[in-house]
């Protein structure tokens, strides 16, 4: 632990990436082989079904693809009407976990260069989602700024409704901690990343309420999606765009595992045939958050933004 920690404040002497390696081999030793084998990730198309649980097919039939491996799309975020950072969301090739095809999402998040004086971060986060299911396998997440660096993996076991979790954090002033825990968790629970995939597949009927269950570092909650109406949303860059405007909000199943403070959030998806997340609103005690679709690329054809007009 000590060692870890003057690592993390000897700066120049040890890069952040050999920080976060040494996290991410101490959390991969750390995981049984049980689970290792059981959520062994695998290119898609080379391996048979190892699993005998029966997974209902929940993606809708009629409802047009949002994702194909290749699409990238990249945010910008404001902060008080201030460039903070950016945030890209890629689709990879698909890839198998219990002989089942997933999608393969990452995103990363950096703060700007003129943010990064203030508070820099930088955040990456994988999820592999069943592609027939819908429902998440396996989440993993890596968190750095300027005082700790964090890595978490989250094993989703559908059929056992069990997730499991291990962590690790190296911080300047709380030195290292690891966590390890195994809870309940609903079927078809959803993961911090493809908590925001799954709404593009619901029906989004106006005025209408939907909720599915998520688990983020072993806190399980309730995503609520509340349907507003369809309206007309002027973007910065491409002007008005129709959308879908919704109300995201959870409720954690233990109230002391809510974060502090009221975040009131605004989303606008854009209509069919082709929904992905155009822009979202979020007014905090600390002011006005927005995250602004800037591109979406697919196949090397910019589908929205600048490029596109």
């Amino acid at each position: 632990s000590c060692q870890s920690t003057s690592t993390l404040n000897k700066v120049g002497e040890t890069s952040q990436d050999t920080i976060q390696e040494s996290i991410s081999e101490s959390l991969t030793a750390k995981i049984q082989p049980v689970f290792s084998k059981a959520f062994e990730i695998k290119p898609h198309g080379n391996s048979a079904p190892r699993t005998s649980a029966v997974y209902p097919r929940r993606r809708p039939v009629s409802l047009a693809e949002p994702f194909e491996p290749g699409d990238r799309a990249v945010y910008h975020i404001y902060y008080l009407g201030l460039l903070a950072g950016e945030a890209t969301f890629s689709v990879l090739p698909f890839q198998e976990i219990k002989g089942r095809k997933s999608y393969h999402f990452r995103v990363d998040l950096e703060t700007s260069r003129m943010f990064q004086y203030i508070y820099r971060i930088k955040n990456s986060a994988e999820s592999w989602w069943d592609f027939d299911g819908l429902f998440s396998h396996r989440f993993e997440v890596m968190f750095e700024d300027k005082r700790q660096s964090k890595k978490l993996i989250e094993l989703h076991d559908q059929a056992a409704k069990k997730s499991h979790l291990w962590s690790k954090r190296i911080s300047r002033e709380l030195g290292d901690q690891e966590k390890e825990e195994t809870r309940p968790s609903p079927a078809w629970t959803q993961d911090g990343l493809s908590a925001l995939a799954y709404p593009l597949f619901l029906p989004l009927v106006e005025n209408t309420l939907y909720q599915f269950p998520a688990i983020t570092e072993g806190k399980s909650w309730t995503a609520k999606i509340q349907v507003m109406q369809k309206e007309s949303v002027r973007h910065p860059v491409v002007g008005p765009v129709p959308a879908i405007r919704i109300h995201p909000s959870r409720v954690f199943d233990n109230p002391s595992d809510a974060p502090p403070g009221n975040v009131d959030l605004t989303t606008w998806i854009t209509q069919e045939p082709r929904r992905f997340l155009l822009m979202l609103e979020a007014r905090t005690k600390f002011g006005l958050i927005k995250i602004v679709l800037n591109e979406y690329v697919r196949s090397g054809k910019t589908l929205f933004g600048a490029k596109q007009m």
